[in-house]
């Protein structure tokens, strides 16, 4: 999926297209650099357009010279951060992982039933 990434409160210093396209490029695929980002017209905020693979965790910060810059993404359909996948509720995620396959060596056999007892009578 193809979705616009802001950095909200980036320091200026960073809005180089080397910069910018090595942080797209750590996300996903980087697509296209905000021209005013670039230019280092706005201030507020850099601005990048990148290709997300979606079956991988969204990352909400990533660390710039060892300070936590935060990551919002435009636009995008539910997304449910304890998990960081998109497309279902915090209450079809379950925390606890799903349980191996199981294997030839953990795969219960058939019990056979016990035999019928007779009684005798006396």
């Amino acid at each position: 999926m193809i979705v616009w990434i802001l950095f909200p409160a980036m320091p200026i210093q960073y809005y180089h297209s080397q910069i910018l396209t090595s942080i797209g490029n750590a996300l996903g695929r980087l697509i296209k650099i905000d021209y005013h980002s670039e230019s280092m017209q706005r201030a507020r905020f850099a601005r990048i357009v990148v290709e997300l693979d979606l079956s991988q965790p969204l990352r909400t910060q990533f660390k710039l010279d060892g300070v936590d810059q935060d990551i919002l993404y435009e636009n995008l359909p539910l997304v449910f951060f304890s998990c960081g996948r998109i497309g279902h509720k915090a209450v079809d995620f379950s925390s606890a992982p799903p349980p191996p396959p199981p294997t030839a060596s953990t795969t219960p056999k058939p019990s056979t039933p016990p035999a019928p007892s007779r009684s005798s009578s006396s």
